[in-house]
């Protein structure tokens, strides 16, 4: 997976990934607090962790396609599925760990 985005990300920039770690942190923070307040704090189900997920990341990679030339859609799709699977894992870890503090 790491080679298919590193391909795609120097299409369009020319050169490979370069990590701005503030930016990574931040944007993680983000997402942790998305999370956390419209998923977790009021114990909402995995399927609507998942949504949130697909929202959230197609709103970025449907952006990034309409103003990117060289950025494809199954880039946008594969990302977007990214996002719900992601916030579906997070939220099953974080719920099997406040069951297991309980």
């Amino acid at each position: 997976m790491k080679d298919f985005f590193d391909k795609q990300i120097s299409l369009v920039q020319g050169s490979g990934i370069k990590l701005n770690m503030y930016a990574a942190i931040l944007c993680y923070v983000a997402l942790v607090f998305g999370l956390y307040y419209f998923i977790i704090k009021d114990g909402r189900s995995i399927y609507e962790a998942f949504l949130l997920g697909i929202v959230i990341y197609s709103v970025y990679d449907l952006t990034t396609l309409a103003l990117l030339k060289n950025w494809s859609v199954k880039t946008a799709i594969i990302d977007t599925l990214w996002g719900g699977i992601l916030f579906t894992l997070t939220t099953l870890a974080v719920y099997k760990l406040l069951a297991m503090s309980k």
